[in-house]
Parts: structure tokens; C-alpha cells; sequence
């Protein structure tokens, strides 16, 4: 039996995704034929699993959490941006 390695998985793989975007601009990928999950919403690109990730890293600007719980866990509560 063959065994597939990583990099033959990525290329077998022609699931169409897109990008999708929540509240607190945070990006992530899914499966254009699923029904997105409560709170994100398509972010205008779709494609293969690697031209999406492309996308985000050419858009996203990591930015801390905009929730308090959120900061409260990162540690930054109270603290001027």
C-alpha cells in the first residue's frame, strides 16, 4: 500500500473554499459547499486551499481581541492599545 505524503495530499485536493471573516476580524477557510457557522460571513475570495491562505496573509493584520473576555485571557485587560 502507498502511503500519501502531506505534500500529495495538498495536491489532490480540489475542494473549493472560501474565506470568511467574523466580528472581530479574524479569518479563516471553509468549504464553499457547507453552510457557514453563527458569526462569519465570506470575506469575497474563494479557491483552493492555498490561494485562500495566500489571500488572508495578504489581507489580515493581526490586531488584538476586540472582546473583553478575550483580552482578559490574553492578558492585555486595562491596557491602552
Amino acid at each position: 500500500m502507498k502511503r500519501m505524503t502531506a505534500m500529495s495530499k495538498k495536491r489532490e485536493d480540489t475542494t473549493i473554499y472560501q474565506v470568511v471573516v467574523n466580528s472581530e476580524s479574524r479569518y479563516s477557510i471553509w468549504p464553499q459547499d457547507r453552510e457557514l457557522p453563527p458569526g462569519w460571513v465570506q470575506a469575497g475570495k474563494s479557491g483552493l486551499h492555498w490561494e485562500c491562505v495566500d489571500f488572508i496573509g495578504d489581507v489580515w493584520i493581526d490586531q488584538p481581541a476586540a472582546s473583553p473576555s478575550d483580552q482578559d485571557a490574553a492578558g492585555h485587560a486595562g491596557q491602552p492599545a
